[in-house]
């Protein structure tokens, strides 16, 4: 029984081993660099975006297939059960009629028979034939533009791309500092526990021996639990903020991500290169999407004035035939055949229909016209909005961290004050909860000021 137990003991440990070197393997430090990178590559949407895009290409092969040689073989074999039966108009009976007459052998006034109809059958019971054919389009004006159009869709399915990517990094932007926020507000969360847990440890000795009443040890006591019920919020809201940029990132439920970069370590001043001022929007995605849509819609109408012209098209065949009665006998005898020729097709009229798309084309046109007068003006609210807040925040970063400074040393004095004898535990407890305050709004700025940056820099094209 003791060698049965060690066995499974053993057999735990290593198997609780294999899973946490499993974990282990699956674990990996990102910079916000990587996270980006990453993202692109493993979002499920910048995913798809990489399939149209490849969907698009394959769709100009399609397009091109038409213009090369079309080459088809087809082999055909017919049995009669019966073979079908023919009326042949009479052509018998009045030649002989008329030879009897001639002849003198009837006399004229005989009356001539009737037109009658002779039933006849034609062919062969077993027909073999093995053909091949073989067309060449020449000229289509349609097909031209419509290869044409199809490069210029895998144009834009790049720009689509590109603008998903745009929008990946954004996304992965804010939720890595969002993390990296909720890390160091935990970090800072944790030292003033500590802290707290220390001075309230101290202020309970004091109020044993009668040098300080027990109600500002207890009131330390509230303040230190009330920051603890923060700290497990926290807790809360950075495993929420976790899986969001696994999700953002495109990672598994398996991986584990840490977290390279911290607040401070992320370079700021990104946009310092931006002219603020600009009123060039023509680097914006989105811009970029509306030309090349104007692009397409101008290959479009081209197609359809071009479909006016005629179509010429090259064909030839090639065929083996074979005849017998019995189906054994097929074979013995091939008869050859083969013929080429030129077909062109020339539109005469088709109810207006090409008339009516290119009406609709020009119609387009005026709507993208629209549409990119509205851009401008979206892009440049966007700017404004973007530009606004980023110096806001770049404001409110320097006043949070006078701040912090400020309140760090209004606690180091008020801790000493009441060392000292000369304080209360109530100012204690406000200079803490200052200090505690104005660091979670200086980390809030950082948070807003990288945020912003990264708005900004979207919203100039950058």
């Amino acid at each position: 029984m003791k060698i049965h137990l060690r066995t499974m003991l053993a057999l735990v440990f290593v198997i609780n081993a294999g899973l946490a070197n499993a974990q282990e393997s699956k674990s990996k430090s990102y910079t916000l660099k990587e996270a980006v990178e990453f993202a692109k590559a493993n979002n499920a949407t910048a995913k798809n975006a990489k399939l149209d895009e490849l969907l698009a290409k394959k769709k100009v092969n399609e397009i091109l297939a038409v213009g090369l040689p079309q080459i088809n073989a087809k082999g055909e074999f017919m049995h009669y059960f019966t073979i079908p039966t023919q009326a042949l108009p009479d052509f018998i009976s009045p030649v002989i009629y008329a030879n009897l007459v001639g002849y003198n052998v009837i006399p004229p006034t005989t009356p001539a028979p009737q037109p009658n109809v002779i039933p006849a059958q034609f062919g062969i019971k077993n027909n073999l034939t093995v053909s091949a054919s073989a067309s060449q389009l020449i000229f289509d004006g349609s097909y031209l533009m419509g290869v044409k159009a199809s490069t210029q869709y895998v144009n834009l399915t790049k720009l689509t791309t590109k603008q998903t990517d745009i929008e990946v990094e954004l996304n992965v932007r804010k939720a890595y500092y969002q993390l990296l926020l909720l890390d160091v507000n935990l970090t800072n969360l944790g030292s003033t526990i500590e802290m707290l847990e220390k001075t309230s440890h101290d202020l309970n000795e004091t109020a044993k021996v009668g040098l300080m009443e027990k109600t500002d040890a207890d009131r330390l006591k509230l303040q230190l639990s009330t920051v603890k019920l923060n700290r497990d919020r926290l807790k809360d809201a950075r495993m929420i903020a976790y899986q969001a940029l696994k999700l953002q990132m495109g990672a598994t439920a398996e991986d584990s991500i840490i977290l390279a970069d911290n607040l401070k370590s992320i370079p700021m001043g990104e946009t310092a290169a931006l002219d603020l001022a600009s009123g060039d929007y023509s680097k914006r995605i989105e811009a970029k999407i509306l030309e090349q849509q104007k692009k397409l819609n101008e290959i479009d109408r081209n197609r359809w004035q071009f479909a006016y012209l005629p179509t010429i098209a090259a064909f030839g065949q090639v065929q083996r035939n074979t005849f017998a009665q019995e189906t054994s006998d097929l074979g013995k005898n091939w008869y050859k055949g083969a013929l080429m020729g030129v077909t062109m097709t020339l539109p005469v009229f088709d109810g207006l229909m090409k008339s009516s798309k290119i009406q609709q084309t020009r119609i387009n046109e005026k709507k993208i016209e629209n549409g990119s007068r509205m851009l401008n003006q979206v892009i440049e609210i966007e700017r404004q909005s973007a530009r606004t807040k980023y110096l806001r925040s770049k404001e409110q970063l320097k006043i949070q961290e006078e701040n912090v400074n400020l309140a760090k040393d209004i606690l180091t004095k008020t801790e000493l004050k009441l060392k000292a004898g000369m304080g209360s535990t109530l100012e204690l407890t406000t200079a803490q909860n200052d200090y505690i305050t104005a660091q979670s709004a200086y980390l809030n700025s950082l948070y807003e000021i990288l945020v912003s940056e990264a708005e900004l820099a979207k919203a100039y094209g950058n």
